[in-house]
């Protein structure tokens, strides 16, 4: 079970993240298989 606490509110370093022992998930390679669209996409931060 992931432990919810440590995914970060506001954090905007990555060395902060590493520093408050935070989970860092990179999501790149889903953005350029969503570009393959052919149709408008909304992303939400």
């Amino acid at each position: 079970m992931i432990d919810l606490t440590k995914l970060p509110l506001s954090i905007t370093s990555f060395s902060e993240f590493c520093e408050r022992n935070k989970i860092y998930v990179d999501k790149t390679d889903l953005v350029a298989k969503l570009a393959q669209f052919d149709a408008p996409i909304f992303l939400s931060r």
